[in-house]
């Protein structure tokens, strides 16, 4: 059983990582984060 236990996490961390990704994506300021966290260049010039 501990086996299965170990497998299932992994799986829903990557969807709970999508859903929190497409949820940011669609409000303003997720967005506003998600540039920030990958560009900081667009971030200064603002």
């Amino acid at each position: 059983p501990n086996v299965s236990v170990t497998t299932v996490p992994s799986e829903q961390t990557e969807g709970r990582r999508y859903e929190i990704l497409v949820t940011l994506l669609c409000s303003r300021e997720g967005r506003q984060l998600l540039i920030c966290c990958f560009s900081p260049d667009s971030v200064t010039s603002t």
